[in-house]
Order: C-alpha cells, then sequence, then structure tokens
C-alpha cells in the first residue's frame, strides 16, 4: 500500500497540530485587526480598571472589569511577557510557546510575526513561526495567505501554507483543498491534498466520500478513494471498504494496496474474521499471498505484544 510521504516540514507541522489538539482556546478579548498594536493606554494595574459609568448614570449595579481581570486587549502583556522568557531561555520557552504566543499572535499577529523574523535562524525560530501562522490562520485565513504568499522563501511559503490550510481544514475541508492548489503547495507535496482528504475522512467520510466521487477519473481520484477506504477500515467497517475498494477504485496496482490496507486493519483488530476473509481469495488472485503475508505478520505483532505483557 502507498502510505503518505511525510517531509521534515510537513512533520513539524503535525507535531505543533497534534500539541494544539487539532486547538485554540477561545479569546475573550475583542477580536483585534490583523497587525494592529496593542493599547497605546495600558491599563495602570493587573487588577483592571472600574468603568464608572454605569455608577455615575445611578446604575446601583456591580461595576465592570475591563482590561486585564477581563481578558480585555489593554491589559494583553503576552508579548512582552514572551518576549523575556525566550530572552532568558530555559525550558519555560515550550510553555510559552504553548500559552502566551497564541494570545500574543491572536491580538497581533503582524507584531509577532516580525519579532520571529528577528530571531536566528533554527529550531525555535521556526516553531515560533509556524504558531502564530497556525494562530492567524485561524482566525483569519485570508489575510495569513496574504502574508504567506509575499515571503522570498520559497520553502517557507509552503510549510506556512500548509499550516494555515490543516487550520481551514478543520471547518471547510473543500476551501482548505483549494488553498492548498492556489497556493502551489501541491506542486511540491503532491501527498499533502491526499493527507487532507484522510483527515476529512476520518470526521466525516460520507462527505468526505461525496467530494472524491465528483472528482475526474484517474490515479489522483483513486488516491483519494484509497484514503477514505483506509479510514473505513481502521473505523472497522470492514464490509463498507471492502465494498468501496471493489467498486470504485478499477482493477490494478491501487485496488490491490486498498484491499491490502483492508487486510492490515482488520488483521490487528479481528485476526480470526480477516483470516476468514482471505481465505475467500481464489488461489490464482496474486493478491493472496500479499493478503496471507499481512496475516501473518499481524500474528507476529500480537504473540510479541502478548509476550511483553507475560502471556
Amino acid at each position: 500500500m502507498k502510505s503518505y510521504k511525510i517531509t521534515g516540514a510537513v512533520a513539524a507541522l503535525l507535531m505543533l497540530g497534534g500539541a494544539a489538539a487539532y486547538w485554540w482556546p477561545p479569546s475573550a478579548a475583542p477580536e483585534a485587526q490583523p497587525g494592529a498594536d496593542a493599547s497605546p493606554n495600558p491599563a495602570p494595574s493587573a487588577a483592571g480598571v472600574i468603568d464608572t459609568g454605569r455608577q455615575e448614570a445611578g446604575v446601583t449595579a456591580a461595576p465592570t472589569i475591563v482590561g486585564a481581570a477581563a481578558g480585555g486587549p489593554a491589559a494583553d502583556d503576552s508579548g512582552r511577557r514572551f518576549k523575556q522568557i525566550v530572552g532568558k531561555g530555559g525550558v519555560e520557552i515550550n510553555d510559552a510557546i504553548e500559552t502566551l504566543l497564541p494570545a500574543w499572535a491572536a491580538r497581533a499577529p503582524r507584531e509577532a510575526l516580525d519579532y520571529a523574523d528577528s530571531l536566528p535562524d533554527g529550531p525555535l525560530r521556526e516553531s515560533i513561526l509556524h504558531r502564530i501562522i497556525q494562530t492567524w490562520g485561524e482566525k483569519d485565513s485570508t489575510a495569513a495567505l496574504d502574508w504567506i504568499s509575499k515571503r522570498v522563501n520559497a520553502g517557507e511559503r509552503h510549510s506556512f501554507a500548509m499550516a494555515v490550510c490543516q487550520q481551514i481544514a478543520r471547518t471547510d475541508p473543500v476551501s482548505a483543498i483549494a488553498a492548498a492548489e492556489r497556493t502551489g503547495v501541491v506542486r511540491d507535496n503532491p501527498d499533502f491534498i491526499p493527507y487532507l482528504v484522510e483527515v476529512w475522512a476520518d470526521k466525516d467520510a460520507p462527505s468526505a466520500l461525496s467530494w472524491v466521487r465528483a472528482q475526474p477519473e484517474g490515479e489522483i481520484r483513486n488516491e483519494y478513494m484509497s484514503k477514505v477506504v483506509f479510514k473505513m477500515a481502521q473505523g472497522a467497517k470492514y464490509d463498507s471498504a471492502v465494498k468501496l475498494a471493489l467498486d470504485e477504485i478499477p482493477a490494478g496496482v491501487q485496488q490491490d494496496d486498498a484491499l491490502i490496507t483492508i487486510v492490515n486493519q482488520w488483521a490487528q483488530k479481528d485476526l480470526e474474521s480477516a483470516t476468514v476473509w482471505v481465505e475467500t481469495f481464489s488461489i490464482a488472485n496474486p493478491l493472496r499471498g500479499r493478503a496471507f503475508a499481512e496475516l501473518e505478520g499481524a500474528k507476529r505483532i500480537q504473540k510479541t505484544d502478548k509476550n511483553q505483557a507475560g502471556g
């Protein structure tokens, strides 16, 4: 079976996307325009400022707290605190990337990006840049992609675009695929759209399947279909996966790979039933040998796991 070839850049994105849990916490602050600076009149104290307007109007309800206590942008010093931690170095940087940086990037993405660009080349700078791009892409993918399109470094353009496309795919897979094609990501990363289809099928297989069926016939469509088949098999929908592979993927290498994928997933969860199915393969079927090899591999894994468990 064909596996998704993950480049170094894609692996970094997936690690970062996984760390955010496929998720950013909602901000209580009003959304600032991309690139906007923090308020020129920051709150005088961490406790915030008492809004006395209601009291002056004769309203006796409890005063409203604005500023830091309410999460308002006027007292948001996440950028300053983040830069201080990065300047000091140490393990605290990892926590700051997960907490302070998203807050700063959501409030003032261009300011955060300018700071990240000023850092020396290396893994830290790359991680910070990707984190900012992911946050911005979630809030305003159009602005983020426009900024990305102006990057001189082609490698950065593609890796940043992939980060934004992954964010778009969370709620609108079709737009994410279109953005990946529009930004040229597909040219250097031909496996990226199949990956998006696989993620889509994991969340909503019927919608993904409907989209795949609408694509022009050919090897690319077959590859997309194989991703849906894989997710069905992974979800233990073996009969549906088999039918889809046989009915929707023309006989040949791609269909054989899809069927072997089903054998692999089935054998991991129910070796006995998978064996019964494989035994129905005709002796003349060249796929029979590959299928039994998958079964043997599953047996070895199960035996090893049992021995390690002391059974």
